[in-house]
């Protein structure tokens, strides 16, 4: 049976000034004492892995945030003992930039939604990527894609035949909300758990199509005008 025990050491500062290392310390159970918890120094795990012993550096600075590292670290080297593949806990997960989350995000739209779904996305998301000066994906939050939205609402109608700056209300919150879908999709947030929600954009639906008259109401408005008014108004 492989070993898989994890242990703390903690590197102290002497009256003297000098660093020494404090012995072997097993892994507390149950609540830290007091004289535990107020311990301040700088802390490591030690254990055995892939046969080779193993030193990295408790990124906490408390001995609680050691005894949690230290704690998850053997389950970690115990699951492994038992033919379990999980993600190491010690390892920082590698963020995800804004750039190649789009490239993703596009590439996924485009072999299972309608080519019209896709244009619209890569509209949105290469607007934003433009307009943008944040690296990663786990920096967009509310504030920064609602000045997104506030940005398009100004500055942001891409149409040349257009005289008029920024896009129509209803455009803008749907391009925040397909922006909001890819930081989503990105980070593996549940619903509901994006940067902004439905309520703080409002109206995502237009107000419908036109009301079309027909032909009998039509001629009986007409009818009831009185032309030689309007014609004397024009005149006058």
């Amino acid at each position: 049976m492989a070993n898989t025990t994890v242990s703390i050491r903690e590197r102290v500062k002497t009256a003297d000034g000098r660093w020494t290392w404090s012995p072997k310390v097993p892994i507390p159970e149950g609540k830290l004492k007091p004289v535990e918890a107020q311990r301040k120094g700088i802390f490591y795990l030690v254990y055995t892995e892939h046969g080779k012993k193993q030193e990295p550096k408790v990124k906490g600075k408390t001995f609680e945030a050691a005894v949690i590292a230290a704690g998850a670290k053997q389950r970690h080297i115990e699951d492994a003992a038992h033919g379990f593949s999980r993600p190491d806990p010690l390892k920082q997960k590698e963020r995800k930039t804004i750039a190649s989350a789009i490239e993703c995000q596009l590439q996924s739209i485009e072999v299972s939604r309608h080519s019209d779904t896709l244009k619209a996305h890569r509209q949105a998301l290469r607007q934003f990527e433009k307009w943008t000066s944040k690296r990663f994906v786990d920096e967009i939050d509310r504030e920064h894609l609602l000045s997104f939205r506030n940005w398009l609402l100004k500055e942001g109608n891409e149409k040349k035949n257009l005289r008029k700056k920024g896009n129509e209300r209803l455009t803008a919150n749907w391009k925040a909300m397909r922006v909001n879908k890819f930081v989503k999709d990105a980070l593996g947030l549940p619903q509901g758990k994006g940067p902004i929600k439905k309520c703080d954009l409002g109206k995502l639906k237009p107000n419908g199509p036109p009301k079309i008259y027909p032909k009998s109401r039509l001629d009986a408005f007409f009818g009831s005008c009185n032309v030689s008014s309007i014609v004397s108004d024009c005149r006058g």
